[in-house]
């Protein structure tokens, strides 16, 4: 296909369950740039026959023909925005394809201060005849969508995430991991988020100006869809490993492995879907 002046556009409308990620994707949608192509399991899930005995697999369904979909999209460079709780590091894998694949690759985040906002939501929403989804998987999936949403903003040209606590809508919007635009007043929530950010970043250039003044070659990011590595951990940091390869050097998300890596360990780190699994070979200590 034939990309023209302008790139394919990938828009991510994140969030955690509850948390009003659809109320602004329609608003996103009545853009006239907007994306023909739009992905929603849950759109998806109510197209296949079924009654509310069967939701669970039925969901499951849509959400493996939702991931059809998108790869589907990513393989002939299509413009697609698609809507995902982003609990899971799958969806970090999507954002670096459609990077390396020359995606303008916009994230909208949506969420709130406290997960119990989003269980109370969730339960209104039941009330009203929508699908319920258990307390304890709407926690979880809060805390771990917030932990990938700064490596998410990172993979992003550029990030909008709104405070949707009360009615009073805020947000900030950072372009390529800088602030460019907030409002008057964000919550600490988000804050937190831009801190992050901004220390990864420090660390990420710390690391990279030390691993390559030492070893005088290229550190890669690793490729967390379906990469594999083998060698040396050479350098580990708060938030990254550095594996020296037999021809370059990866930085690896540490948060992303399956298990602790130590500097002198020799391993093989292999991705699937955002999860890389560590299988040490031998300690060189």
């Amino acid at each position: 296909m034939s990309q023209g002046v302008n790139p394919p556009r990938l828009i991510m409308f994140a969030g955690p369950n509850g948390s009003g990620k659809s109320t602004i994707t329609r608003t996103f949608q009545q853009q006239l740039d907007f994306p023909t192509i739009y992905i929603n399991p849950d759109e998806i899930t109510k197209m296949i026959p079924g009654d509310e005995s069967t939701y669970l697999e039925r969901s499951k369904q849509g959400a493996r023909l939702a991931s059809n979909q998108r790869q589907l999209s990513l393989a002939i460079k299509e413009s697609f925005a698609f809507e995902t709780v982003m609990s899971h590091p799958s969806k970090l894998a999507i954002l670096q394809q459609a990077s390396d694949a020359l995606y303008d690759v916009t994230l909208v985040f949506v969420g709130t201060e406290n997960p119990q906002i989003n269980v109370e939501r969730v339960a209104r929403r039941v009330q009203d005849g929508g699908h319920d989804v258990p307390t304890e998987k709407i926690i979880q999936r809060y805390y771990r969508s917030m932990a990938l949403l700064p490596q998410a903003v990172e993979n992003a040209n550029r990030a909008i995430i709104f405070d949707n606590t009360d009615r009073s809508v805020r947000g900030v919007v950072l372009e390529n991991g800088q602030v460019v635009e907030q409002a008057q007043t964000i919550p600490e929530w988000i804050e937190r988020i831009i801190t992050t950010v901004s220390t990864r970043a420090q660390e990420r250039n710390n690391l990279l100006r030390v691993a390559a003044n030492k070893q005088e070659i290229a550190c890669n990011t690793a490729q967390i869809n379906s990469g594999e590595y083998i060698g040396e951990i050479c350098y580990v940091s708060s938030y990254y490993a550095v594996q020296q390869t037999r021809l370059f050097l990866v930085m690896h998300e540490r948060a992303l492995l399956n298990s602790a890596v130590e500097v002198g360990q020799v391993a093989q780190i292999r991705y699937r879907e955002g999860v890389g699994s560590v299988e040490l070979i031998l300690s060189t200590d």
